[in-house]
């Protein structure tokens, strides 16, 4: 009897010593993956050591094995086109949007004769913006959404924009690393918003200068552009409130149609508008601006009395062929509409899609 008990009792300390050594030598898939990442050279062996980690773990371990990943894509200092391919293969980042009001201070927000009320409508069209905005980032969980107000020269809105931009901008990714988007938003942040904007439109008001949209694309536009990485997912929402002429302060137009109307005019009557811009070699010149991430939308384009029933049309082919000769994403050409309703509605449409 003593000597079965001492059988049963070696095999049970044998059963125990196994299934310690076994724990000791056990290597959990997580600390594999890491021990994996950390000697990757590059992107290709980073999405490697994904796929062959990332099937049989559960959704806590992935986004684990995803942070260590990003993580040391950050130490490899990978370039654009690596982050393309990382971007490419492994899961998106968090969804953010980064949107960017460009508003036209021309004369345009004087003249009463083509445009009547139109400082109203503009910032209507802002604070609806802001509202669509704030209506979609306020309750996520985490983003990093960004909303911004610019303007296409410095000197515009009499030189003083620079003493509001501060007060028309809202980068969530400033707030603390668990503080949720709701914190940010508030009654008194409105009013701050709808109060710069009409200190926008005062100050426009006393020096209307031509919007350079040319000069703003090529000095200002790439800085505000934002990039996906493994940890955002960014689609920039690029707004463009303008009557559509491209004119800049003491330039020739962009936007060419004096001394090639009946050309243009008879243009737009066949459905060839596209086609002729080219052939006249009137496109506006292409910029180094990369818009593949950008959706565009330019709004209360409004043809000047003088080119009713056909300027519209010019003017819309001249943008969209410039916009997309860059790569633009998308691009959303509206004019004026006879309800301010309407006009929301499209710009709540824009913003959500």
């Amino acid at each position: 009897m003593k000597k079965k008990t001492l059988y049963i009792t070696c095999g049970i300390v044998a059963t125990i010593v196994g299934f310690i050594t076994l724990l000791a030598s056990y290597t959990s898939p997580l600390s594999e993956a890491k021990k994996e990442i950390k000697k990757a050279e590059n992107a290709e062996e980073l999405v490697h050591i994904w796929n062959s980690f990332s099937k049989d773990v559960n959704a806590s371990t992935s986004k684990k094995i995803m942070t260590a990943i990003s993580d040391r894509a950050e130490e490899l200092e990978v370039e654009a086109d690596d982050m393309l391919v990382l971007i490419d293969h492994l899961p998106k980042g968090k969804k953010s949007m980064n949107v960017i009001v460009v508003p036209d201070l021309s004369r345009r927000i004087i003249d009463e004769f083509n445009n009547p009320g139109q400082v109203a409508n503009d910032q209507l069209i802002i604070e609806t913006i802001w509202e669509e905005f704030v209506k979609i980032s306020k309750f996520k969980k985490q983003s990093n959404d960004f909303f911004s107000v610019n303007v296409t020269d410095l000197d515009q809105a009499k030189g003083t924009f620079s003493s509001i931009a501060n007060n028309l901008r809202l980068d969530l990714s400033e707030k603390g690393r668990n503080q949720p988007n709701r914190t940010l938003f508030n009654d008194s942040l409105d009013q701050l918003v709808k109060t710069n904007v009409s200190k926008l439109y005062a100050a426009a008001l006393q020096q209307p200068l031509g919007a350079d949209y040319k000069f703003y694309f090529r000095r200002y536009l790439p800085n505000q552009l934002k990039t996906s990485d493994l940890k955002n997912n960014f689609r920039n929402k690029l707004v463009i409130i303008t009557d559509g002429y491209l004119e800049g302060e003491n330039q020739p137009a962009d936007t060419k149609i004096v001394g090639f109307e009946k050309e243009l005019k008879a243009a737009v009557i066949n459905g060839t508008i596209d086609q002729k811009i080219k052939q006249l070699g009137l496109s506006i010149p292409t910029l180094a601006v990369d818009l593949s991430h950008t959706d565009v939308l330019i709004c209360e384009v409004n043809e000047r009395k003088i080119g009713k029933g056909y300027h519209f049309e010019i003017l819309q082919s001249y943008w969209t062929q410039w916009l997309e000769n860059m790569g633009a994403k998308s691009v959303t050409f509206i004019g004026r509409e006879q309800s301010t309703q309407q006009t929301q509605k499209q710009i709540r449409q824009f913003l959500k899609k």
